[in-house]
């Protein structure tokens, strides 16, 4: 029986883009070494299945790649994280909530919102949040690789929706606000029903790029950002650093 070529070449370009996100329609062609309209037709393709997202012409994997490890591979935020959430959250009562970067958006992957009492609205797995309005997108984007960041920005400044004005002055000034986030460790940031705020903190890898966002969610009437912070960054942080070095062991066992 002959091979459907068309899925083995559309196959080809996910396994160039598994092994490095961001990459150019040319490098792409190149790499698989199909000719440019063949590889541009399979990423019109890919893009519409919503496998990939293409930002300011380079092309990024999204989140919805992961489900077709599902069966071969367990996943990392199940596996890994969720055990160690669960024992901040049981430890703090507040919500806790871990995001991953997926194309343009901070995309919830775990959380444990239905073991907290303290919850405004649940927030539940697949939730779709703003790379600049939230304090998750926003610790997301400043450890992100340098050119992974600058793309991601240019490209969400130029979106018409789904960016607040406060997202986009954010966005304009997002060299700054990297910095001190990065200085200080942490981000915090009131959310959008203006009930809640959100303490977030960064997942690294060893390069010290985040692979996802670990945030907390209280209630602005029941304390202010400042006591927040004295509170529970030190737990917040802990727990991340747990996830990391849990993480890394499971990525050297794989390998």
């Amino acid at each position: 029986m002959a091979n459907v070529e068309s899925v083995i070449r559309g196959l080809e370009i996910l396994r160039l883009l598994n092994m490095r996100t961001g990459q150019s329609l040319t490098e792409l062609a190149e790499g698989s070494g199909l000719p440019r309209g063949t590889a541009y037709r399979m990423l019109f393709t890919l893009e519409n299945s919503g496998l990939v997202e293409r930002i300011q012409n380079r092309y990024w994997i999204t989140q919805k790649v992961r489900t077709l490890s599902h069966g071969f591979d367990d996943d990392w935020a199940c596996e890994v994280a969720r055990p160690i959430m669960r024992e901040l959250g049981r430890s703090v009562h507040w919500p806790v909530t871990l995001s991953e970067q997926s194309g343009s958006i901070a995309l919830v992957r775990e959380t444990t919102d239905a073991e907290s009492t303290l919850v405004f609205s649940e927030t539940k797995p697949g939730y779709r949040m703003s790379m600049l309005d939230t304090a998750s997108g926003r610790v997301l984007l400043a450890y992100a690789p340098e050119r992974k960041q600058r793309t991601l920005i240019d490209y969400l400044r130029c979106q018409p929706e789904g960016v607040s004005p406060f997202g986009r002055t954010c966005g304009e000034e997002f060299d700054t606000i990297s910095g001190v986030i990065r200085t200080r460790g942490y981000d915090v940031l009131p959310m959008p029903h203006g009930r809640q705020s959100a303490l977030a903190v960064p997942v690294v890898d060893a390069s010290g790029h985040a692979v996802a966002a670990l945030a907390l969610r209280y209630f602005n009437s029941a304390m202010r950002h400042s006591d927040a912070v004295e509170r529970f960054l030190g737990p917040l942080t802990a727990t991340a650093a747990r996830i990391s070095e849990s993480l890394g062991h499971r990525d050297g066992a794989m390998h």
